[in-house]
């Protein structure tokens, strides 16, 4: 709490900004009571969609949009609540200090149940992030390592928000909890659109890249409110913006990541990948065959009666041998590339061979290993994954689109 609230005008240490006046105070409450609101909304509409994709996350949401929806008109009540108590002395003057909350003259009881309900809904909030975090990193190592990492900081500031009850001034732990878990969302929602899914996350087709735009915007909004309600007089609604940019943000991040096409998108684009390495190793298996021929036949240019018989009986022969050439580098190519120095190839970071090759030089192979193992790990969590979520996909695109029902599947 602030204690120079309870201070008048006159004894404060010099004048507050206008950016911490009540007037700024109120428009800014309403401004996230209207984000509350269109959330609420918008869950409504895409709760037929958003549900069968993943429940979890749609219930995560709709708890922690409830529960800032009724934060924020707590907020409000109690704010316009204190405005008539002090306009009740003199009803030509109007309160221009802005109005902590809880508020210093609130009871116990008033200021245990506000803090309760505050410290539930940014908990329920973060940890919707979480679990959207979870989503774009399937493996069990990620997300052994991002609960391991966020979840402290999470209980923290649960924690934190009892501070109110003390009475001498403390290090604001709290908004240094809110900062890193800022800080820590946007870089895994960096790491994730610009290293492990960028061809994908930004496509222009079904507005992807909007969303992921759209997305980080609101990310690096909500670390700079964080950080800026770190200053010396800090402002309560910067706060309340904060948590309703970080719901936006999970939101949209969700439609991101399924408008990206989820792991099945990953999963995708790496078989592409696997199936454009082996054609290009089959032709170059079969130029090589041809090039053996030539070498052979120009050795030896006087041919044999088999030879004469062979190429009378068999005018197609050409055809066949490319054929049979080409069937006997696919045979090769199986039996000398064995699926795993396949897959090791194959970075689903997006990462080129020459970036990782100039990293295993410069960093650590302790560190090099580690990040093999995490690229290793994250391939099996997001197959696993799209294997689950392809029968849930196709069945919410034929509810969308029921014509696509009677089409044969190719």
């Amino acid at each position: 709490m602030d204690h120079n609230q309870s201070l008048p005008l006159a004894l404060w240490p010099e004048p507050p900004a206008f950016v911490y006046s009540v007037p700024v105070q109120m428009f800014g409450m309403g401004v996230v009571l209207a984000f509350a609101t269109v959330m609420l909304v918008n869950l409504a509409f895409t709760a037929r969609y958003h549900y069968p994709l993943e429940r979890v996350n749609f219930l995560l949401q709709l708890i922690s949009s409830f529960l800032s929806f009724l934060l924020t008109v707590s907020s409000m009540a109690a704010t316009i609540s204190d405005l008539k108590l002090r306009s009740s002395a003199d009803l030509r003057r109007f309160p221009y200090l802005p109005i902590t909350l809880p508020s210093l003259h609130w009871s116990l009881a008033e200021t245990i149940l506000f803090v309760i309900l505050q410290s539930v809904s940014v908990s329920a909030t973060n940890i919707t992030h979480i679990q959207f975090l979870t989503l774009l990193f399937p493996s069990k190592l990620e997300k052994h390592l991002i609960v391991l990492m966020l979840g402290p900081l999470v209980l923290a500031q649960f924690g934190l928000f009892f501070l109110d009850f003390v009475k001498k001034p403390v290090i604001r732990y709290q908004d240094i909890c809110e900062s890193t878990l800022s800080l820590m969302y946007l870089f895994g929602l960096l790491i994730w659109g610009m290293l492990m899914n960028r061809q994908r996350a930004w496509r222009k087709d079904g507005a992807t890249a909007l969303f992921g735009c759209t997305t980080l915007f609101l990310a690096i909004a909500r670390a700079a409110a964080s950080f800026y309600h770190m200053t010396d007089q800090p402002a309560y609604w910067i706060l309340l913006l904060s948590w309703a940019l970080s719901i936006w943000q999970s939101w949209l991040g969700f439609w991101w990541w399924v408008s990206a096409g989820m792991g099945i998108g990953e999963v995708e684009d790496r078989l592409r990948r696997q199936e454009r390495v082996r054609e290009r190793y089959s032709s170059r298996k079969s130029r090589k065959h041809r090039s053996h021929k030539i070498a052979t036949k120009r050795s030896d240019p006087t041919p044999t009666v088999s030879q004469r018989v062979s190429s009378q009986q068999a005018p197609t022969s050409e055809s066949t041998a490319s054929e049979s050439s080409s069937n006997a580098a696919s045979a090769s190519f199986d039996r000398n590339t064995p699926s795993s120095s396949f897959t090791s190839s194959m970075t689903s970071w997006n990462m080129l061979q020459e970036t990782r090759k100039w990293l295993s030089r410069v960093l650590p192979a302790a560190l090099v290993r580690r990040f093999e193992q995490m690229r290793y790990e994250h391939q099996q969590g997001v197959l696993i994954a799209a294997l689950k979520q392809v029968d849930i996909y196709q069945k919410v695109i034929l509810r969308s689109h029921p014509m696509l029902r009677d089409k044969p599947v190719q």
